[in-house]
């Protein structure tokens, strides 16, 4: 037989504290647990488990792990008559084992979806479900509204618990499914073990009441639709696609159950000037061939509406852009502003009278 090395299995060292042992082990586990590889590579992962499941019950084992260092890394059940069973491991280590399913479970559903119930999460998996729904409110707003802040209000419909029975959806009694317990017990076998899990009871929900007469006024909803009204603030300089959240004024949850959040989604307006490139402002600004030759100063106006001047250089051409420094959107954090850019097209005329015409004939002779 070969030999083994328990240490290497494991991948800690030869002076490893039972804490370092342990945790090497639980890592082990969880990267080789045959639940957690393809099919192909299953019965390799399986021999992998149990491989390190014989080194963790050396050297876990102070006494095995004394024996285990005297004879080097020699095969261990050779020398010392000890041979792995699976069934003593599991009564040795049971709480540690169950303890690394319930983490395999954790990862699998975090993963995947997955929802095994029990290990302590019932109650966690009973407080998720029962949570309100999350509601998306989509706001338009003009460029200058996202430019200076603003405050909305808004109407909506959102569910919000039944006046008549509160909440309750009717007469209830105790679940016949779960007994009142709120959950069910399914039992598994993994490795020749038997495992159970814990899951919220499908018929009450994890309540451990199921209804048995409904409410006239929700029909057993428990919930009931309401126009709501509410006002948002929208921060100076937010973009569109962007969200403002309102906590708890989403739908209501049930029987006492937190409520969902209002989502409310900005959608900017299209503006017939200015274009919006993240905190930066664009425009078109046609001028004249004569300006665009001998250059000018110019008045436009910001998003804000503030005047300011800027200076066209002499001989610009066509298509050249001015950066006029913090006159873009604001930054919703309040650092200052992004900047305008202004994009210079040269009109040229289609017509002219008869002196702009001779004028142009001179500039032609000259060269120009």
């Amino acid at each position: 037989m070969a030999k083994k090395d328990y240490y290497e299995i494991l991948g800690v060292s030869r002076d490893a504290t039972q804490e370092e042992i342990k945790r090497a082990y639980r890592k082990l586990v969880l990267k080789y647990h045959p639940d957690r590889v393809p099919p192909e590579k299953k019965k390799e992962a399986e021999e992998k488990f149990k491989e390190i499941s014989e080194a963790y019950d050396v050297l876990s084992d102070p006494e095995k792990r004394k024996l285990y260092d005297m004879y080097g890394t020699t095969d261990f059940s050779q020398q010392t008559g000890y041979n792995f069973n699976w069934q003593d491991f599991f009564n040795t280590h049971s709480s540690e084992f169950s303890d690394i399913f319930r983490d395999l479970q954790d990862i699998l559903e975090n993963l995947f979806g997955f929802n095994f119930g029990g290990g302590g999460t019932s109650t966690r998996t009973r407080r998720r479900r029962a949570r309100g729904q999350n509601i998306l409110y989509k706001l338009p707003l003009t460029l200058e509204e996202l430019a200076r802040g603003v405050e909305k209000e808004i109407t909506y419909n959102r569910y919000v618990k039944c006046p008549t029975c509160g909440g309750t959806g009717g007469k209830k009694r105790v679940c016949s499914t779960c007994n009142g317990r709120g959950t069910i017990i399914r039992t598994s076998r993994t490795f020749g073990f038997l495992f159970q899990s814990q899951s919220v009871c499908p018929t009450c929900g994890g309540t451990g009441e199921e209804l048995y007469e409904k409410c006239p006024t929700c029909n057993g909803r428990g919930l009931i639709l309401k126009q709501e009204k509410v006002k948002v603030k929208v921060p100076a300089g937010i973009m569109g696609g962007q969200r403002v959240v309102i906590r708890g004024m989403g739908d209501e949850g049930k029987e006492g159950a937190p409520a969902g959040d209002l989502y409310v989604e900005i959608e900017e307006k299209p503006h017939p000037v200015f274009r919006r490139s993240g905190e930066d402002l664009h425009m078109d600004m046609d001028i004249t061939v004569s300006r665009a030759v001998l250059g000018d100063e110019v008045e436009i106006q910001d998003i804000l509406g503030q005047k300011t001047k800027i200076r066209i250089p002499p001989g610009v051409q066509h298509g050249e852009t001015i950066r006029v420094k913090g006159k873009g959107m604001p930054r919703v954090d309040g650092r200052g502003r992004g900047d305008l850019i202004v994009h210079l097209n040269v009109k040229i005329p289609e017509r002219v009278n008869g002196r702009a015409k001779k004028l142009f004939e001179e500039l032609k002779k000259m060269g120009y």
